[in-house]
C-alpha cells in the first residue's frame, strides 16, 4: 500500500499517454515519445510554469544555450503574450532552432515544435511540458520529446541520449530554485 506522500508524486499522465488535457499529441505528430523528464517541485504549479513560460531567460536553466532566447509574438492568438503562435530562436549548442508555440493552457500546458531545417536532427517534433499540482504545495513537472530521428543525421542518432540529458539537467536546475527532485 502507498502512503500519501508516495501518491503524491504520481503524474496522471501515463508514460504512453498521449492526450494531455485538451492537448491531442496526433494533432500535431504521430512520432513516437523517445524522451520525457519528470521531477516533482517544492513549488506552486503557477510559479513553476511562469518559470517554464520565461522563453526569453531560458538561458538561466536550460544547458547549452548561452544567451537571452529571441521571442516573438506578433503570431501569437493574444497580442505581445505568449500563446499559440508565439516563436522562439535559440542558438542550442551552435545549432539555430526556430520553435513556434503549438499548444498553450496555461499555468498547466504548453507544447511547442522544432522547425524542420538543417539544424534540427528531428522531424515531426513536439516538446510537451505539463504542471501538475501533487496535492499540496507542489508540482509535477513532465517534459516529454516527441519526434522521428531525421534520415542520415548523425546527430539524430545519439539526440535521445543528450535530450534525455539536457532534459533532466534544465529541470534539476530549476530544483535548486524551487527544491526537488527527479522522479
Amino acid at each position: 500500500m502507498q502512503n500519501s506522500s508516495q501518491h503524491a508524486l504520481e503524474s496522471a499522465y501515463s508514460y504512453e499517454q498521449r492526450q494531455f488535457g485538451a492537448l491531442n499529441v496526433d494533432d500535431y505528430t504521430f512520432a513516437p515519445q523517445r524522451v520525457i523528464a519528470k521531477f516533482h517541485f517544492h513549488a506552486r504549479p503557477a510559479i513553476v510554469f511562469a518559470k517554464l513560460a520565461d522563453h526569453e531567460n531560458m538561458n538561466q536553466w536550460v544547458p547549452m544555450i548561452k544567451h537571452k532566447v529571441q521571442v516573438n509574438h506578433n503570431n501569437s492568438i493574444t497580442p505581445n503574450q505568449c500563446n499559440v503562435g508565439s516563436t522562439r530562436t535559440c542558438n542550442f549548442g551552435g545549432d539555430i532552432l526556430s520553435e513556434t508555440i503549438k499548444y498553450w493552457d496555461e499555468g498547466e500546458c504548453y507544447a511547442y515544435s522544432v522547425a524542420p531545417g538543417e539544424s534540427s536532427p528531428a522531424i515531426d517534433h513536439l516538446g510537451v511540458i505539463t504542471v501538475e499540482s501533487d496535492g499540496g504545495n507542489g508540482c509535477i513537472v513532465s517534459w516529454r520529446q516527441f519526434f522521428n530521428p531525421k534520415p542520415g543525421s548523425l546527430k539524430a542518432k545519439i539526440m535521445p541520449f543528450m535530450m534525455k540529458f539536457i532534459l533532466g539537467k534544465a529541470l534539476k536546475n530549476i530544483s535548486k530554485e524551487f527544491g526537488g527532485k527527479a522522479i
